[in-house]
């Protein structure tokens, strides 16, 4: 879904100031009364000696939870949100925003669904969304998606009762607890953020880390299951251009058979490393959505009887589309064990420009559906290294331990320091931006900049100096990359 027009910086600058606004006067609420239920923050009633100590960071959970959307995925590579209540949304991963704040659309290409879920197996068995209570302003939003959600069609899955969530970014932590349920979770949402490594840090990929805890005295069985509707859904109706092939013991590729240069072409992954899972490789499939997908996966998981398949439906060919995959596992008194789930994508054909005297000539479609007779505006970086979505996810399977150890000793280091945790949270938190759909990198190397963005485009001017000029994250962590921005102003845009 696209605005109807190009938005001026003007309109860009007046949106941010009301969000600032807003921030603003959501922020001093809590003065009034220093620990409201749903939120810590260590600031609150604080004398300016204590302003200077050192301490944990905040958390958030009930409707302070309601904005969190910390964005994960590759430097220039697109990025998958993770929220405050331990669920995923905002998918940019198609080389321009798709974030919040839209129109709701009921067609077969509308919003993505990534969940997980946990069934308890007993007299009587206990099913649950891994997610924490639904913000309720999420729920009363008069038809527009403003505080973050494009409804993917599982929102209404019973849920844990409690979720805690912290950012240290990176890295997102959610705690989960409910009492009808003997485990605890522990959900860890991260991608590779590897000072002075670009190529690592710019993977297209979010690692999904559940650890499940029995607290209990006694053994628990049960049934973890991982979800995704179809990332590369194409522009054809019904998404009748999908294709779903199983990795074996790993996962599933889902991609499409779109023209090779058009902008939808291109490819996700969801698989599971340390373990090998039950593979669904493709949902129930009806055209108009008349038989829902998602209501009959939870038909099977919450009984226990979750069914396989190798993806190759060649009779049910449109309607929604998606994999899953599900373990069965038991845990004994005080017993724990982590589910690494990744998500990848490779989508290799970019069309977005802007400032050009003459636009690109021969371009057809809507932003999203775009082609022309030759090849495509340019190409994200990441082609230069994977082929497929496959290709991404066997690359950090391969990888897993150095880029987590790397990627953790980063946060380490950083939230070691002394300063006090509201400059952490602040620095850290500015980090977000280099994942976000902001920032693009081309396939020679070169690293390109918006102003910032609207749910559905970048705005303004691209790698304009009075932005990116006083950023101070890449020339410290990543200065191979700053130095492009630099021979782009100081080269390339000089006469």
């Amino acid at each position: 879904m696209s605005s109807s027009k190009e938005p001026t910086r003007r309109e860009f600058l007046a949106a941010a100031s009301s969000a600032a606004i807003a921030a603003a006067a959501r922020t001093a609420a809590p003065q009034a009364s220093p620990s409201p239920e749903g939120y810590s923050d260590t600031l609150a009633g604080s004398s300016p000696a204590d302003l200077l100590k050192n301490g944990p960071q905040r958390t958030f959970s009930g409707e302070y939870a309601t904005q969190v959307a910390m964005p994960l995925g590759g430097i220039g590579a697109g990025s998958i949100c993770l929220n405050g209540y331990g669920g995923l949304q905002d998918f940019s991963i198609r080389t321009r925003p798709e974030t919040t704040a839209l129109p709701v659309g009921f067609t077969s290409n509308s919003a993505e669904a990534a969940f997980a879920i946990l069934h308890v197996k007993g007299s009587p068995a206990i099913t649950r969304l891994m997610e924490g209570p639904f913000p309720a302003f999420k729920i009363f939003d008069q038809g527009l998606q403003g505080q973050g959600l494009r409804r993917g069609g599982f929102e209404g899955f019973p849920r844990f009762t409690r979720c805690v969530f912290e950012g240290e970014y990176p890295i997102g932590t959610a705690r989960l607890t409910d009492d009808s349920i003997p485990l605890t979770v522990t959900f860890t949402g991260w991608s590779p953020f590897i000072p002075l490594d670009d190529k690592n840090s710019g993977i297209p990929c979010i690692l999904l880390e559940y650890t499940l805890h029995n607290p209990s005295a006694h053994a628990v069985e049960y049934e973890f299951s991982y979800h995704l509707s179809h990332l590369a859904p194409g522009c054809k109706p019904e998404q009748a251009s999908t294709a779903n092939t199983v990795i074996p013991g790993k996962g599933v590729l889902l991609s499409n058979n779109e023209d090779p240069i058009a902008e939808s072409y291109g490819s996700a992954a969801l698989t599971l490393i340390g373990h090998e899972p039950h593979i669904k490789g493709m949902w129930l499939r009806s055209p108009g959505w008349e038989f829902d997908s998602l209501s009959a996966l939870w038909r099977e998981v919450s009984t226990g009887a979750f069914t396989t398949n190798d993806g190759s439906n060649h009779i049910d060919k449109s309607g929604r589309n998606g994999a899953s995959i599900l373990l069965a596992g038991r845990l004994s008194p005080d017993e724990s064990r982590t589910y690494p789930i990744v998500i990848t994508w490779h989508f290799p054909n970019c069309y977005i420009h802007d400032g050009a005297k003459t636009p690109p000539a021969g371009i057809d479609g809507s932003p999203g559906c775009r082609t022309r007779s030759s090849a495509p505006l340019w190409r994200p970086y990441y082609v230069n290294r994977w082929r497929d979505a496959r290709e991404v996810a066997a690359y950090v399977e391969t990888n897993y331990a150095s880029l987590r150890a790397r990627t953790f000793a980063f946060k380490d280091a950083l939230f070691a320091s002394t300063l006090p945790p509201y400059i952490l949270d602040a620095v850290s938190a500015n980090l977000a931006i280099l994942k976000s759909p902001t920032v693009l990198r081309q396939e020679n190397g070169n690293l390109w900049g918006w102003e910032g963005c609207f749910p559905d485009t970048g705005c303004c001017h691209g790698s304009c100096t009075h932005v990116w000029n006083y950023a101070q994250a890449f020339p410290n962590l990543y200065p191979q990359l700053e130095r492009t921005l630099r021979d782009l102003e100081l080269v390339r845009s000089m006469d």
